[in-house]
């Protein structure tokens, strides 16, 4: 079965109380209730309806002819009930709505078939990077007593590291050393060098 709505009203009239059994696998929406017409009225009287489920009798409200002719709330009954009030001088109408109850076929295939919402990607949520990280070069160490020749060699090797935007790495010799392979490491990713060592 599927979930569906439809309208419901009864009269119950004068001195007639009224039993009202709902159908199997549905619920009733007891919504209204209204005077009808009336023979003749007195301005003071007053109307309290009735409703009966199972051995409990309890109002349901209170009506009057002259202010309150009507009378709106919001009861869901399944099983039987008997509406009934003590008005002698004319009919109370209840109106509201039935709703058929989903089979447990039914609520469970709509459990099964819902799916949970697919993650959302992490790459998809992290903003692309404006610039590529530039990488260090690797470099072997040289001794500090090499000719001037291989000075200039190494100057050339840092001419051309930085003409590509890579940072050479070298055994620490001091403290300048240092300070350069620590700039080199805040602004460039860090490599492995043959030795071993970060840089």
């Amino acid at each position: 079965m599927s979930s569906s709505m439809e309208f419901w009203g009864v009269e119950v009239k004068a001195g007639k109380p009224l039993k009202v059994t709902p159908e199997d696998d549905v619920i009733l929406h007891l919504s209204h209730a209204a005077l009808g017409e009336a023979k003749k009225t007195k301005e003071s009287e007053f109307v309290p309806l009735f409703i009966k489920v199972g051995e409990k009798k309890l109002v349901l409200g209170t009506l009057s002819p002259e202010t309150i002719p009507q009378l709106a709330f919001d009861l869901v009954l399944e099983q039987e009930f008997e509406l009934s009030h003590n008005w002698k001088n004319g009919s109370i109408f209840f109106t509201g709505y039935k709703s058929v109850l989903p089979d447990d076929n039914d609520v469970i295939g709509k459990v099964q078939k819902a799916k949970p919402a697919a993650p959302a990607k992490a790459a998809a949520a992290k903003p692309e990077a404006a610039k590529p990280k530039a990488k260090a070069a690797v470099v072997p160490a040289k001794p500090e007593n090499e000719s001037d020749d291989s000075d200039d060699d190494s100057e050339d090797d840092e001419d051309e590291s930085s003409d590509d935007g890579e940072v050479a790495c070298n055994d620490f010799v001091g403290l300048d050393d240092l300070k350069m392979w620590i700039f080199a490491m805040t602004t460039h990713s860090p490599t492995i060098n043959d030795a071993g060592h970060v840089c």
